[in-house]
């Protein structure tokens, strides 16, 4: 069998890993709206709630490991189980059949993130790191344009249950591609435990627990803000695209702006630009200005996202990467089950402004965490 070694290919197949476990995440918010399965608005918070709570709870040791063994092994493992978990969903002829796959699919997604993170970090010089992940962190706005744009047309033409086929079937060819890749340098030989209580891993954690928590608010609840201040669904649905259309244009350029700048530099200005832009969507309500503000907001949430993953390369260095990545994911994962409820909260209170004003505080004070960590200097 011959192997992969081309790093470019590896980086594709890395993105790709990355990608279809997000897509999976994203899949039942709109393919809900075309099932037979007939799921209520409780049916739905428990399908997502299931997925965050199996995609959280694997991030630590799919990190550890991933500093112990070689990374292909467990992304092929995963990919084979989004590949079970993603047929499931399409053969479900119950909401509790649906519940059960949403779990799986986020208990093997959530195993892609430490691994191909650290064998990127494994196959990509230092200068040449920072661009790698920038292309890698493409998967991120690709799976909510693409979720949006596909879905609805697939549902309507072949029927809800055929997306989660094709995600099974590209996940079986991203499993057995992963498996005919060469062979990584060498892991470290016996479990870190010691990055638990590294005070620079802990400062970036908490940050990105801090910062998550508006992440998750906004994506959560930016589309019914729009619709609550007169826009209409397709003019909100167009607003809500740009938090991710103009996220390929700074995902492409994050790796030259982290380059220019510094992982702290980039990471702190981005959170910063994100916060006042946060502040500037509260007040605005005409069409054209929420869109350009949703641009600003897209376009420095994706540097901030890859400026997070090279903060995890350098925090933890090579050796332990996976380590680092999987217990700092573990908090921004484990901060989407704290913003829905947090935020409903706010609305249901007093409105949603006080909920982006309130974003923004807690991306400045994530910042001010970020500028505590001594080791992130390039």
């Amino acid at each position: 069998m011959s192997r992969i070694t081309n790093r470019n290919i590896i980086l594709a197949l890395c993105s790709a890993s990355f990608f279809i476990g997000y897509f999976s995440r994203l899949s039942w918010g709109v393919l809900a709206s075309y099932s037979s399965l007939n799921p209520t608005i409780s049916d739905d918070s428990i399908i997502f709630s299931l997925f965050f709570f199996g995609y959280t709870i694997v991030q630590l040791p799919a990190g550890l490991l991933a500093d112990r063994v070689p990374p292909k092994f467990i992304v092929s493992c995963a990919m084979f189980g989004v590949a079970l978990a993603s047929g499931l969903s399409g053969v479900a002829e119950s909401i509790q059949v649906e519940m059960v796959a949403s779990f799986l699919t986020g208990i093997t997604a959530g195993w892609v993130y430490p691994p191909t993170l650290k064998y990127i970090t494994l196959k990509f010089p230092h200068e040449e790191l920072s661009g790698a992940i920038g292309y890698y962190s493409l998967a991120w706005p690709l799976a909510i344009t693409l979720t949006g744009a596909l879905l609805p047309t697939l549902a309507l033409t072949v029927g809800w249950r055929w997306p989660y086929y094709i995600v099974a079937c590209i996940s079986l060819v991203i499993a057995i591609l992963f498996l005919m890749m060469g062979e990584e340098a060498k892991s470290q030989g016996k479990l870190d435990l010691s990055v638990l209580r590294d005070k620079n891993v802990l400062l970036l954690s908490i940050g990105m627990f801090i910062l998550f928590l508006g992440f998750w608010s906004l994506l959560l609840y930016a589309y019914l803000y729009l619709i609550s201040v007169g826009l209409t669904g397709i003019e909100a649905g167009i607003v809500y695209a740009m938090l991710a259309v103009a996220g390929f244009f700074s995902s492409l350029f994050s790796g030259d702006i982290i380059n220019r700048l510094g992982t702290r530099n980039a990471l702190m200005g981005s959170v910063i630009m994100f916060a006042g832009s946060i502040v500037l969507f509260s007040f605005a309500r005409s069409f054209l200005i929420l869109l350009i503000i949703a641009g600003i907001i897209g376009f420095f949430r994706f540097i901030a996202n890859p400026s997070l993953m090279s903060a995890a390369t350098i925090v933890g260095g090579r050796e332990k990467t996976g380590s680092v990545s999987g217990i700092t994911n573990f908090f921004g994962q484990a901060s989407g089950a704290v913003a829905p409820p947090l935020a409903a909260l706010i609305i249901i209170k007093i409105g949603y402004g006080p909920v982006w004003i309130a974003s923004a505080g807690l991306a400045i004070v994530a910042a001010v965490m970020f500028s505590r960590i001594r080791s992130m200097t390039d």
